[in-house]
């Protein structure tokens, strides 16, 4: 599971051990980062199915002219039963508040740092098994996901990185909503090995918004559900402005 906004490691040690989670014995990886307000990147994951076997940080400042104060992206690599590795990202990308082409050189410098890695797990590998997720503050088909990190939709036959969230930004589906209007924003990209069914398969190739009622509240201004969250100095009783995502993958 990929974490983002964590406000500090405490709070991660609280989810694992909660009485619903407590059962899974999660291990965690996170580190503090520069973000200005103090969030944080991190995962768990179960160790009876998956062996880390190494994890860094990634800076996104090495492929940006002046410091960002924005988060790492977290790389894991991690072992199967059957001897097969699992690469895995957890990105969360520089926001769009302070205007979107403005901050477009920020998200740019994120996905350089992201395809450097990639290039290099390829090189050895062109097979690897690769799992990136995340808030990217982009859509599917802008400039820093289709071009830079080269993710495709799934109906690309020639792509060797498929974003799953393409055809449901297509189909108007999204994880926020601003004024009404659905976006893409947290994506899962597979590699086409996670396609293929070779040791790892991407259940129906797909991925699932989660938009449970308990996550939602009606937005009178919009005639829709939208996430429920804190709004000024409101409180709905929500979880976060962004609807979590979740696939299956089958061994």
């Amino acid at each position: 599971m990929g974490l983002v906004e964590v406000e500090n490691a405490q709070v991660i040690k609280d989810l694992v051990l909660h009485d619903d989670m407590k059962r899974g014995n999660y291990k965690i990886v996170h580190k503090d980062s520069k973000d200005q307000r103090g969030i944080d990147v991190a995962l768990i994951f179960n160790d009876s199915f998956l062996t880390l076997n190494t994890h860094e940080f990634l800076d996104i400042d090495t492929n940006s002219d002046k410091k960002l104060y924005s988060r790492d992206i977290l790389y894991a690599e991690f072992s199967l039963a059957d001897g097969s590795v699992l690469h895995y990202f957890v990105n969360h990308w520089p926001s769009r508040r302070d205007g979107v082409k403005e901050t477009e050189h920020k998200r740019i410098s994120a996905a350089k740092t992201l395809k450097s890695k990639l290039d290099e797990i390829r090189g050895s590998n062109p097979d690897a098994q690769i799992l990136i997720s995340g808030d990217f503050n982009d859509y599917p088909d802008d400039k820093s996901l289709s071009v830079i990190v080269e993710a495709k939709s799934i109906k690309d036959k020639t792509a060797t990185l498929i974003n799953l969230g393409y055809e449901l930004d297509r189909r108007d589906k999204g994880t926020v909503s601003y004024k009404g209007d659905w976006g893409m924003f947290d994506d899962f990209i597979v590699s086409r090995s996670l396609i293929n069914k070779e040791s790892l398969d991407t259940h129906k190739r797909r991925m699932n918004i989660f938009d449970k009622d308990y996550v939602m509240y009606y937005n009178k201004t919009y005639k829709e559900k939208q996430p429920s969250r804190f709004q000024g100095n409101k409180f709905y009783g929500g979880y976060s402005d962004h609807l979590a995502i979740y696939l299956t993958l089958k061994f």
